[in-house]
């Protein structure tokens, strides 16, 4: 059933698409392959779009997802006739192969339970919550909770029909199928051969490995990018309404993923509107704000700013405090030092490429989640290209789309966003393209071939031995036969209390937890308590007292608590103020393991957690 859900699915999305772009008009214009890969780009954003309706009001039903997969199965028709592709030369074959090996290895972390800590915190939490509560409802939490969620629309069908295996197949085959786009749209300036050596380059790098086949949705994002940048183009240089309406929907579909699709967006907006036309802008405006407007609007409705909690200062928070002053300051400070290790500057603007590469801060994650090398070893290949046709580079078809990547990239890192570099993965297969096409144009014919061939396979050999790495664990699983709970306890940051806490906690219970990583394992109406990323449970040190505490336990209705007895976490301290009043009841003790690496195996220590219960008494005399 979970092969069988993530195939209609795949064929759903397909078709979907398919209908968007005879809709539009556009099918015919393109060959068998790029008609495929913009389907793919469409369907995806359209299937993602179509599921927040069901989801809003309750609409969870089996027989909805299936009716929903069931109408995007005729489209499949209007993609005839199919690819095709010329004879593969040896080097395709050595490349296919090498893609062989790595898709092989992402099977094997899709058979096992999922295990990525953002994952589990909310890209798949949120989707289970929302098929186990029967109803999308807002989450009052900044960073990981009132996000758009686009793209996690797409997980409730593969969870709903397949299960958690339907689930982990449907990541693993979107974050594959994503690379379509990219080697249907290489293949107008490089080789079959060539364009698919660049998809072996992204499929391998770290951050593509590490999130393609989790919930993370950068890689099932990547395609909307490229896809809108050259819809985008196309519309402003011809002035076609149809393109600038599919520009806006792969460009609103973004912008309904992340919060960084509202910039990029804009962007796109812009570049329709050097046309000089205004029916294309309108066009774009119209298509990109319904497809990516439903989820801002929904947060604009119920949690009262459309970016939660990102305009505090402007529109303030009405009636109980979903959000307040005291935690925009603790955000601001908390946001700064975990998430920026470089000031957004002009001179940071053009080293962070170069020093990510080479010596990463520790906040960018660049050594485990980062872009590989093929950047570092193809930009003097690629800038001697850019020197030599210098006098006629502006009329290159590509200058366009070099131009709004670099325009996207200053946007995003001037912005002060967070500089983890994994979150410029939606852009990694425009530079790499425009990268490639560029290095392989400079080398046709000349002694400096060789050399690149050489430090591509070098590239090639290093992310693949990485991710060979990153898959022993999942690999090792599936040959010992896991058991799902061991497997967490061997991979699972503090997973000890989950098993026991499924087991003895009754429908009627809810508890708090500060373990973000637990909750997709915990039952689905857990709150998660942070101290600086929420405020209805207010965690901050200068703002805490007993009576408040009860107050906001009996609010959120919690009944039980998961929490380590360190004065140093805000729910341990929370505890310790209820177990002095005589409202706490400890149930159960555990050690919960910490980790220097899961992909090794190597432990850190152990970290005491308690599961206790919060006397009724206390909580029925807290009031409002």
């Amino acid at each position: 059933m979970s092969i069988l859900a993530v195939l209609l699915q795949t064929a759903a999305t397909f078709g979907l698409g398919a209908v968007v772009l005879r809709l539009l008009r556009l099918d015919k214009d393109l060959d068998p392959l790029e008609r495929l890969a913009w389907a793919w780009g469409a369907g995806f954003a359209t299937f993602g779009w179509l599921l927040f309706l069901p989801a809003l009001f309750g609409l969870t039903a089996d027989w909805v997802f299936l009716a929903l997969l069931a109408a995007g199965l005729p489209g499949l028709s209007l993609l005839r006739p199919w690819p095709r592709l010329a004879a593969p030369s040896g080097w395709t074959w050595a490349v296919a192969g090498l893609l062989a090996v790595a898709a092989g290895l992402d099977l094997a972390e899709a058979l096992v339970p999922p295990a990525d800590a953002d994952s589990l915190a909310y890209h798949f939490a949120r989707p289970r919550e929302i098929l186990a509560l029967g109803r999308l409802l807002p989450v009052a939490r900044a960073v990981d909770g009132a996000t758009p969620m686009l793209a996690q629309m797409t997980y409730l069908p593969a969870l709903a029909l397949g299960g958690e295996r339907g689930l982990t197949l449907w990541t693993g085959l979107s974050g594959w199928l994503a690379l379509l786009p990219l080697f249907a749209l290489a293949r107008r300036w490089l080789t079959t051969g060539w364009a698919l050596t660049l998809v072996a380059l992204v499929a391998t790098v770290p951050a593509w490995v590490y999130g393609a086949g989790s919930g993370q949705v950068e890689a099932r994002v990547a395609p909307l990018v490229l896809l809108a940048l050259f819809a985008t183009i196309q519309a402003g240089r011809d002035r076609d309404l149809r393109w600038a309406a599919l520009a806006g929907l792969l460009a609103g579909a973004y912008a309904g993923a992340k919060f960084f699709g509202l910039p990029f967006a804009a962007l796109c907006g812009l570049a329709v509107l050097t046309g000089r036309r205004l029916a294309p802008t309108a066009a774009f405006a119209l298509v990109a704000a319904a497809i990516g407007g439903p989820w801002y609007l929904f947060h604009a409705v119920t949690l009262g700013d459309p970016i939660f909690p990102l305009l505090h200062d402007i529109l303030g928070q009405p009636g109980p405090p979903l959000w307040d002053d005291a935690h925009a300051t603790a955000l601001k400070a908390t946001y700064s030092q975990s998430e920026t290790d470089v000031p957004a500057n002009l001179i940071w603007l053009l080293g962070y490429p170069v020093v990510a590469s080479i010596l990463p801060m520790p906040v960018w994650e660049a050594g485990r989640t980062g872009l590989g090398g093929f950047g570092l070893m193809a930009a003097p290949f690629a800038i001697a290209a850019a020197w030599r046709a210098r006098a006629s580079l502006w009329r290159s078809p590509l200058a366009p789309l070099a131009l709004l990547a670099v325009v996207f990239y200053a946007v995003w890192f001037l912005s002060g966003t967070s500089q983890r570099i994994r979150h410029l993965l939606p852009l990694y297969p425009v530079i790499a393209l425009l990268l490639l096409a560029a290095a392989e144009r400079f080398t046709r014919a000349t002694p400096a071939r060789p050399a690149l061939i050489a430090g591509i396979a070098v590239v090639l050999a290093v992310q693949l031995a990485g991710q060979v790495l990153f898959s022993l664990t999942p690999l090792g699983a599936l040959a010992g036969g896991y058991d799902r709970d061991r497997f967490y306890d061997q991979v699972l940051v503090h997973h000890a209390p989950v098993p026991w806490i499924n087991t003895a906690l009754k429908s009627g219970d809810r508890l708090v937890t500060g373990e973000r990583q637990l909750l997709y394992l915990l039952p689905p109406n857990t709150y998660f308590a942070h101290e600086t990323f929420q405020a209805q449970l207010n965690l901050l040190a200068d703002g805490a007292s007993p009576e408040r505490d009860l107050q906001g336990l009996a609010r959120l209705n919690i009944t039980h608590i998961l929490y380590s007895p360190d004065p140093a976490t805000g729910l341990g301290r929370l505890a310790a103020r209820l177990e002095a009043s005589g409202c706490l009841r400890p149930l159960a003790a555990f050690s919960g393991k910490l980790f220097l690496s899961r992909t090794l195996g190597l432990g850190a220590g152990e970290t005491p957690f308690v599961v206790a219960a919060i006397a009724p008494d206390c909580l029925t005399g807290a009031g409002p």
